[in-house]
């Protein structure tokens, strides 16, 4: 009794709240493949900067997507997409990508029926963002 119970699927930054790690949560950085093909495939992190992004806007106000090291024990690859289209909601994100808006970095399990159906393409499948990680607070 008394206690309130949050899940949220995110890298804490403040260390006041009580916290315990659940698990982690896989994401994927998509679009439609009429996209894929207007504007061609993507070699390497940097040409995300080509491209309208459809952002989170919960996140951090520079909206960075972060992508795990080459080397082990480097620091992650970070980059602050161009942004087109915002929302808070990680379904109207995947409905902007299906729609061909631009890339989305979207948690696998919000993308992975329509990764499975076609409907999305990973758009860099040779790099993996980091996991964001899901706690209980």
């Amino acid at each position: 009794e008394g206690y309130d119970l949050a899940i949220r699927i995110t890298r804490l930054q403040d260390s006041s709240l009580i916290a315990r790690q659940l698990g982690t949560s896989r994401r994927v950085v998509c679009c439609s493949p009429e996209y894929l093909e207007r504007h061609g495939p993507l070699q390497r992190i940097e040409d995300i900067l080509c491209h309208p992004c459809i952002g989170y806007s919960h996140n951090t106000p520079s909206q960075l997507w972060s992508f795990e090291p080459r080397v082990a024990g480097e620091p992650a690859r970070m980059i602050t997409p161009r942004g087109r289209f915002n929302t808070n909601n990680g379904q109207t994100m995947r409905d902007a990508a299906v729609r061909g808006l631009g890339l989305a970095m979207l948690p696998l399990f919000i993308a992975a029926e329509d990764l499975a159906a076609g409907r999305l393409v990973e758009a860099l499948p040779q790099e993996r963002p980091l996991d964001d990680l899901i706690y209980a607070m």
